[in-house]
């Protein structure tokens, strides 16, 4: 008999505002709490924060320079997370994708 565990749910993609962006000097994670709650969260996903991405990566700095212009001018992104928690945030939902329409 195989017996295997897989995430049944995905997390959705939501579109929302971002509530609020915050990062700290000591590493290099940025958390992204929205304005819509995203739903089908994975069950690691404890942290009140609803996204992690790391600010090491050109994309990572990319992203953040895209996230902080929308929150500033208050325009809706449409956001994706990955389905799995960072394994140094482990609370935490990798940010997938971040969309501008």
């Amino acid at each position: 008999m195989l017996l295997f565990s897989a995430n049944a749910m995905a997390s959705d993609v939501t579109t929302s505002k971002i509530k609020e962006l915050l990062t700290y000097n000591s590493n290099d994670f940025v958390f992204v709490s929205l304005e819509k709650i995203p739903g089908n969260k994975p069950t690691c996903a404890t942290n009140p924060y609803d996204y992690i991405f790391h600010l090491k990566s050109d994309q990572g700095k990319a992203i953040y320079s895209k996230l902080l212009a929308a929150y500033v001018s208050g325009k809706s992104l449409t956001f994706k997370g990955t389905d799995e928690c960072d394994p140094l945030q482990a609370n935490a939902e990798v940010l997938h994708y971040v969309s501008a329409k």
